[in-house]
């Protein structure tokens, strides 16, 4: 009788141990992905450059990725703002992004992002956000450079009504 509650109990640890193991190979593979941006002289390849510095809290690089006019961002305003990225991180779990579409009508570009935050949350709780957020650019000398991004790697008070989006497409 007690063989057979030992037998039991060691399956019961070798069933959790298991469990355990398949989740942290789980977090490791999705850690791992190794997406492929697109191509750095597109729309959508500076959208997504800017948005991976700006969460690998890299300032100095996406800035490099910014459109430079006015009512712009210094580099000292930048780095202010850029100090409370970290914030972020620290109250969410995770933002991922997903492309959408993109639009581009001359010098101008929207890429449309799905965007999903997950956060630690109680067991009631849903604990992830999905939205769409439209990225604007414009083509510059230097290639496309952002010119409004989504919240929290973005001051609103930067190039407010500066530069329109494209117009829809007909048909």
């Amino acid at each position: 009788m007690a063989l057979q509650k030992d037998r039991f109990l060691m399956g019961i640890v070798t069933g959790a141990v298991v469990l355990i193991l398949l989740s942290l190979g789980a977090v490791v593979l999705r850690g791992q992905s190794g997406m492929k941006l697109p191509p750095e002289n597109t729309p959508e390849g500076i959208a997504f450059r800017y948005f991976e510095a700006a969460r690998a809290g890299n300032p100095d690089q996406a800035f490099n990725y910014l459109y430079q006019g006015p009512r712009y961002p210094s580099k000292i305003e930048f780095f202010a703002s850029a100090a409370n990225w970290g914030n972020v991180e620290a109250n969410d779990s995770a933002i991922s992004v997903m492309l959408l579409s993109s639009r581009v009508s001359g010098d101008q570009a929207t890429v449309t992002f799905r965007v999903t935050t997950f956060q630690a949350s109680g067991p009631f709780s849903q604990g992830e956000d999905t939205r769409q957020e439209i990225v604007s650019l414009i083509q510059t000398p230097e290639g496309w450079r952002v010119t409004r991004f989504f919240f929290p790697y973005w001051d609103y008070r930067w190039g407010n009504d500066v530069i329109s989006p494209p117009p829809p497409p007909k048909g």
